[in-house]
């Protein structure tokens, strides 16, 4: 058996232990999960707030960066100025030599 179906193996193993502990280890009869049990304590400590260390930075920044960019990108550059109001040189007809036109090129 190769080393990816032993971890496939494992991981339904694990899944199957999961759900028959929280099926059958975690309640006795009636019972219900309130704010003081231990397994909802310990999914906060260790799974949500870790969660919520690594998502809220991220969304953050992302967002922040998206907003700049876009305020970036929607003032006109002073490079693009430039080139559009800049003349252009053309070279002649092979004819004509010695002669050059500047030409204003508005776009």
């Amino acid at each position: 058996m190769g080393r990816t179906n032993l971890l496939t193996v494992f991981i339904v193993i694990g899944l199957v232990a999961g759900c028959l502990f929280g099926q059958f280890g975690l309640f006795e009869g009636d019972e219900v999960i309130t704010s003081e049990h231990w397994t909802k304590q310990a999914g906060d400590l260790i799974l949500i707030r870790p969660l919520m260390l690594l998502i809220i930075p991220l969304v953050f920044f992302s967002v922040r960066r998206k907003v700049t960019v876009s305020l970036v990108s929607a003032k006109p550059s002073s490079s693009a100025l430039s080139e559009k109001s800049a003349p252009t040189t053309t070279t002649p007809p092979a004819g004509e030599a010695g002669v050059t036109a500047r030409v204003n090129v508005a776009t």
